[in-house]
């Protein structure tokens, strides 16, 4: 069991006067209720008691420390003996031993049990049975002053983004086998995305009627005061619990902790959170497409719902066994003014997007082109996925941007039949376009003349028959 410490007073006034088997103190004590503190009697060094603070012994314990003088436990059988105080010990031959009384009385248990009220007046004295404090050489005095410890406080003052449609599970500390599927956009959606930014915790509590808001950081609920956390919505208090409302837009919620009818003003411990809800959140829709194996391809990334931006950014994640993306252009007509800069990893790439103007793209528009090259398999599917992407308003806060997947299938060149290869019906159906029996598809341009002839057909049968590697 932990020791707990007690904090002492720097202003105290005491005296003590120490000379051959004499001792003499007195001060005042600050004892906190609910503090324990362990005694290991002389006689048994096994043994311990867990004696509370604001007992008799608690008090001459701290009155130790401050005296910087010494005293001793006796294991009994009738329990815990004060059996000395600095080098003044009990006396088997005239049983002469420390007595002591609490405001003139004496006590009928020993220092161990006795339970102190804040103000009384702890006298213990060395002597026979009878003899007084007035009489006795030895004496210690203490006053004990009684205090509650000073609450836990905590504030934090902030902005958070909610996604709507977003949910997140909260798990009761009463209860970890239950569970709760919370709104993101619910105040205690708010609380819980408030808690990653500024680094707190917060507890919920498993009750008959819903989750509870236990304790913010170290501020829980006192079941003997009653005291709690409340909150109020835009200066008006809620009538649901904080996992039931549902905010909007640029709402402030102040979560405070106090008795009923108390205020966010009169609190020391106070949450003041400010919602931003995007009623439109800007979409960036990844690349899809075919893609020539190992012939680069250029395939458009578009963006839409975007509005006051300063900037964004967004990864692209891919399987490198699959794909290769070796460029990234910005769309200068979409973006005018815009600075890319782009950094390529073995299966991502990082982009991050600025400009001097707002950039404004309220309707879908093609942003930026991607050269792509398949290194996989013919017919192959292989996706492409972000797993950040943000954008920051005029205030540089920084908010979602939600993410189309890209998905990418994976062709050979002149494989117009779509099989995953060249075959005969490839090379017989250029020929057929070069002799124009039937219509023309551009991509069986292979020298890149503008046309369709008798040279691309010839690339193709070369292709064919193995006397190039491919188109």
């Amino acid at each position: 069991m932990n020791v707990q410490k007690l904090m002492i007073p720097l202003l105290l006034l005491a005296m003590l006067v120490s000379c051959a088997n004499a001792i003499e103190w007195t001060g005042t004590v600050t004892l906190t209720p609910g503090e324990t503190f362990t005694v290991i009697p002389f006689n048994d060094e096994t043994a311990e008691y867990q004696v509370n603070r604001t007992s008799a012994l608690g008090a001459l314990d701290t009155a130790s420390r401050l005296g910087d003088f010494d005293y001793a436990i006796q294991q009994t059988d009738w329990g815990p003996f004060l059996y000395a105080i600095d080098d003044v010990a009990y006396n088997p031959d005239t049983w002469d031993s420390w007595l002591y009384q609490v405001n003139g009385v004496s006590a009928e248990v020993g220092v161990a049990g006795y339970e102190l009220e804040d103000g009384d007046l702890i006298e213990i004295w060395y002597g026979a049975w009878g003899s007084t404090p007035e009489t006795a050489e030895s004496v210690v005095t203490i006053t004990a002053e009684i205090r509650e410890p000073e609450p836990a406080s905590f504030s934090w003052t902030g902005t958070v983004t909610l996604t709507p449609g977003e949910t997140f599970t909260v798990i009761p500390f009463n209860n970890e086998t239950a569970e709760y599927q919370v709104n993101r956009t619910s105040a205690l959606g708010a609380l819980d995305t408030a808690s990653h930014l500024g680094t707190f915790d917060y507890a919920i509590q498993q009750t008959d009627w819903g989750p509870f808001l236990y304790a913010i950081d170290d501020v829980a609920y006192n079941p003997d005061t009653w005291d709690s956390w409340l909150y109020q919505i835009n200066g008006v208090s809620a009538e649901v619990g904080v996992a039931g409302y549902e905010l909007e837009d640029g709402d402030l919620i102040e979560l405070w902790y106090g008795a009923w009818g108390s205020t966010p003003e009169t609190a020391e411990s106070v949450v003041t959170i400010t919602a931003h809800i995007p009623t439109m959140m800007p979409v960036l829709t990844l690349p899809s497409g075919t893609v020539m194996m190992d012939s680069p391809t250029v395939l458009p990334l578009s963006l839409a719902d975007m509005t006051g931006a300063t900037g964004f950014g967004f990864s692209i994640n891919y399987d490198p066994a699959s794909l290769s993306i070796t460029n990234l252009t910005l769309n200068q007509t979409a973006l005018p003014d815009a600075e890319l800069t782009v950094e390529y990893h073995i299966s991502h790439l990082m982009v991050a997007v600025t400009s001097p103007r707002l950039i404004e793209i309220p309707e879908s528009a093609v942003i930026a082109y991607l050269t792509i090259t398949a290194t996989g398999h013919p017919g192959e599917m292989a996706g492409l996925q972000s797993i950040h992407a943000e954008w920051s308003d005029l205030d540089f806060n920084d908010y979602p941007i939600s993410v189309q997947p890209g998905i990418i299938r994976q062709i050979v060149r002149g494989d117009f039949n779509k099989n995953g290869r060249i075959d005969i019906g490839d090379v017989a159906r250029v020929a057929y376009m070069a002799a124009d029996m039937v219509s023309v598809d551009q991509r069986a341009d292979f020298n890149g003349d503008g046309v369709v002839d008798g040279a691309d057909a010839a690339l193709i049968a070369y292709a064919y028959v193995g006397k190039i590697p491919h188109l």
